[in-house]
This record gives structure tokens, C-alpha cells and sequence, in this order.
């Protein structure tokens, strides 16, 4: 009898240890499972952040774009005013106009515009710093200036190099300008322009 109340004990030991292993092991995969789920929300909501902050960044990106390409200067060119005389030569007129940019080689094509230089007629380089005048310049032509020049009256002469003073002068914004024919002074029939000239001497 002893014997079986023993065994009965024991069986009853069994199962119930048997139950709690069983319970245990239960809990842990439904806790491993929420572990899962939360590690899978987690990363569908980081996902989801990742795609929002992208499509929030394209709009910035987008505008920024937009505001470099209106932030481009646009070139207007430079206005400088021409000087050539009326149709009879007594009297200067004045005009306002825009090239591309201030070269040399610009204004003598916008004098050349204007009738008061042949085409062809080219300043080779200026001098804006001379050093042997305050607030002057030099301007170094080619022969054909002078050629041209000599083939004018005296009247003439004066108010091309009138118009050629007046126009650079202004262009530049200098005060004085000195005349050169390749590096040297201009010669024409009627003197030597070995001094600088300014708006009004002529």
C-alpha cells in the first residue's frame, strides 16, 4: 500500500513539473514572438522616417536649385557714352549705348558705328596707371590712325580726335589721355600730340 501511494506521489511530481517546464517554455516563445513584432514595428517605423525625411529633403534640394539659378548674374554689358560730330562737323553730339564689354577694340568699333573712324582702325592696347599724370591714361593705336588722320584739314582733325579724347576719357572715367601711334606720340600734318589731352582742350 505504502508502495503505491509512493509511486502515485511520484507520478503526480512528474506531471507537474512536467506542466511548469512546458509553461515556461510557452512564455518564453510568446515573449521571444512580441520581442519580434516589436523589432519589426521598429523597423517599419524607422523605414517609414527614412522615406519621409527623403521626400521632405527633394523639396528643399529642389528649391535650393531653384534659388541658385536665380541668384546667376545676368550680363547687361557696359554703357559708356559715344561722341561724333553732326553731319556738317560743327557741332559734337553725344550718345548713350551698351557693349558687350569695356575693350578697347569695343570702342573703336562703336566710333567706327558712328562714322567717326574707318573700319579697321584699332587701339593695340590702354594704360590706365601711366605713373607721369594723376588720374590719366594712354592709348596705343595702330599706324592706320595716324594715316588716316593725316589724310583730314585741320578741322577735321580736331574733331576726330575730338570725338576718340571724349569718348575713351568718359569710358574709362580718367581725366587725361595721352595719344600714342605703336609707342609713340601722334604725328599728323598739322602738329605733334606729344601731351596729354582732356575733354574741352580741343
Amino acid at each position: 500500500m505504502k508502495k503505491k501511494i509512493l509511486i502515485l506521489l511520484s507520478l503526480f511530481l512528474i506531471i507537474l513539473l512536467a506542466g511548469c517546464t512546458k509553461t515556461s517554455t510557452v512564455d518564453e516563445t510568446e515573449s521571444t514572438k512580441k520581442e519580434d513584432v516589436k523589432e519589426e514595428e521598429k523597423e517599419t517605423n524607422d523605414n517609414n522616417d527614412k522615406s519621409t525625411n527623403e521626400e521632405a529633403e527633394e523639396p528643399e534640394k529642389e528649391e535650393e536649385a531653384e534659388e541658385e539659378l536665380e541668384e546667376e548674374p545676368v550680363i547687361t554689358g557696359k554703357q559708356i557714352q559715344i561722341f561724333y560730330p553732326n553731319e556738317n562737323g560743327d557741332e559734337m553730339l553725344e550718345e548713350t549705348i551698351s557693349i558687350e564689354s569695356l575693350t578697347p577694340d569695343n570702342i573703336m568699333k562703336a566710333l567706327s558705328d558712328k562714322g567717326v573712324l574707318p573700319d579697321g582702325i584699332r587701339a593695340l592696347n590702354v594704360n590706365l596707371e601711366p605713373g607721369d599724370v594723376e588720374n590719366g591714361m594712354q592709348v596705343n593705336f595702330t599706324t592706320s590712325f595716324q594715316d588716316y588722320m593725316g589724310t583730314m584739314g585741320s578741322a577735321g582733325e580736331r574733331v576726330i580726335l575730338k570725338s576718340v579724347v571724349d569718348t575713351f576719357l568718359g569710358a574709362y572715367g580718367k581725366g587725361q589721355i595721352l595719344i600714342l601711334v605703336e609707342g609713340n606720340p601722334l604725328q599728323t600734318g598739322h602738329g605733334v600730340y606729344d601731351s596729354y589731352l582732356s575733354v574741352g582742350s580741343l
